[in-house]
């Protein structure tokens, strides 16, 4: 069970929702082929209204696919394993959301360079970009958490703290420090 978040964090958040992008990338490029376009703009339809619902499209059907694969992976491990965790249902809009975030990266990169393979290597520089922010964060807010402060006492006449960590450090009035 305690593996079942990472699980699902690195192979269907990430893994799944980049597979979708290669899948759903090369839609917008090809619509802007001149053949093709010229067919589609011949109806009675705007580019733009054209564009929204090519993307709304690709939206849609990955809503349709994460729901039934979660819900099926949901079904599996409360019927096999006893494993009802609600938390996998809530999976199905982060990964819709995560994948209109990034789909709209392809999108503008297609639509800038009408190139499949440019959009897709631009979309996963985006994304790499994205968990090494998310990295970072998470790094500084434990080195942070690591030098939160769980209790000020005095004694003597020396101040002394303990950090959240059981780290014991005494203030160094002269330069107004801590010190270990």
């Amino acid at each position: 069970k305690d593996w079942l978040p990472f699980l699902l964090d690195k192979l269907f958040l990430t893994v799944g929702v980049l597979l979708a992008i290669l899948v759903t990338a090369p839609m917008i490029p090809q619509m802007l082929e001149e053949g093709s376009l010229y067919l589609l703009l011949s109806k009675p339809i705007s580019r733009l209204f054209l564009l929204t619902s090519k993307v709304m499209g690709s939206g849609i059907m990955i809503t349709i696919v994460s729901s039934l694969f979660l819900t099926g992976l949901w079904a599996l491990l409360g019927l096999r394993f006893g494993i009802w965790m609600s938390a996998i249902l809530w999976c199905i809009p982060l990964a819709v959301a995560i994948f209109m975030i990034y789909y709209s990266v392809t999108v503008c990169l297609g639509l800038l360079f009408r190139n499949v393979i440019l959009s897709i290597i631009g979309t996963i520089l985006f994304a790499a970009m994205c968990y090494l922010l998310s990295f970072s964060r998470y790094t500084y807010s434990g080195l942070v958490a690591f030098q939160r402060t769980a209790e000020v006492e005095a004694l003597g006449d020396q101040l002394v703290r303990r950090t959240a960590h059981n780290h014991v450090q005494l203030l160094d009035e002269a330069n107004n420090r801590w010190t270990s």
